[in-house]
């Protein structure tokens, strides 16, 4: 079952210096977790960090009875068989082709109205763009149909094709270990050679 324990193990993973964390932005804040119940959980933040209710929103919680098991959690099995609490559950990954989920017959919510999910692995968005045409696969996510195909896409029969705003933040991140980066004429070279209206016109 879910509990505080493995909100704890997942903020401890995360600000383990020797675990591979993908953000630690925020999660770097946290100071004197305490599991109040199993159902309930505190901590302090080291600083003030609005965003981090964002943050958490996106940080997916582990299971300790796993990954903490013994091992190490970089090596653990779990990595490519996820435990969630969501309304499908794992079944199968093949790689280069598809991941396979199904309904979770104990999800705690309301639903799934579906039986299974096929995620398919398509690099090439031309080949994308023509499996969605032809009804091959039924949906398209943030991948999307690119800015030059959206006009085409939109006539598409029987396909419901839309631009929608989306709450996100899209960034060029540096890496400033590098030398070249460090070079504060560098990067400004480069946000001047960035060609900001036709991003802003053409993809956003």
């Amino acid at each position: 079952p879910f509990t505080a324990e493995d909100v704890k193990y997942t903020l401890d993973l995360i600000n383990d210096t020797n675990f591979p964390a993908m953000l630690r932005s925020g999660h770097n804040q946290v100071r004197d977790i305490k599991i109040i119940s199993p159902t309930e959980i505190s901590w302090r933040m080291e600083t003030f960090f609005a965003p981090y209710f964002s943050v958490l929103a996106w940080t997916y919680i582990v299971p300790k009875h796993i990954l903490g098991a013994g091992g190490d959690p970089k090596d653990s099995p779990f990595n490519n068989k996820p435990v969630g609490t969501g309304p499908f559950k794992w079944v199968e990954r093949r790689p280069g082709d598809h991941i396979l989920l199904e309904a979770n017959d104990k999800f705690y919510g309301e639903g799934p109205f579906i039986e299974k999910l096929i995620f398919k692995y398509i690099p090439d968005l031309t080949v994308l763009k023509t499996q969605f045409q032809t009804g091959a696969i039924d949906h398209i996510g943030l991948q999307g149909i690119t800015a030059d195909n959206f006009a085409e896409a939109k006539g598409y029969a029987g396909r419901k094709v839309q631009a929608a705003p989306l709450p996100f933040i899209e960034a060029i991140v540096l890496n400033n270990d590098r030398p070249y980066f460090k070079e504060l004429a560098v990067r400004q070279a480069l946000y001047a050679a960035m060609d900001k209206a036709t991003i802003i016109k053409d993809i956003f």
